[in-house]
């Protein structure tokens, strides 16, 4: 099934057939990423699947979450656990190389999680 969608929006049944597509994906990730064994990839797993919930919730608030994005400023509900979740698993991954301060300043920055660095 294709999806196209109103460049306005993403009608319920759009929604739903997208998240019923995701949590497949996801559980062929998961199968894919186990056999080859690699444990931080399997990680990512985890990552998709809490996306997963969160953009489930949305839809049931009627939040259109195809277009929610640093992008569009459009954001989904999420409860403060479920940020840990994530933290945690971006911890798993790559936690070790985010210790250095170099390269946790250039993550939160691309992120948007911190002020641009003043120009000289």
């Amino acid at each position: 099934m294709t999806l196209r969608g109103d460049p306005n929006g993403y009608t319920k049944e759009e929604r739903e057939a997208m998240l019923e597509m995701m949590r497949a994906t996801s559980e062929n990730f998961y199968f894919q990423a186990f056999r080859i064994g690699c444990h931080p990839f399997i990680e990512f797993c985890g990552l998709m699947n809490e996306y997963i919930k969160i953009c489930a919730r949305a839809h049931e608030n009627g939040i259109d979450f195809p277009h929610a994005s640093a992008h569009s400023g459009i954001a989904v509900p999420m409860e403060t656990y479920e940020a840990a979740y994530l933290g945690e698993k971006l911890g798993c991954i790559y936690g070790p190389s985010l210790q250095d301060p170099a390269n946790l300043l250039a993550f939160m920055r691309a992120a948007g999680l911190t002020q641009p660095e003043p120009k000289p």
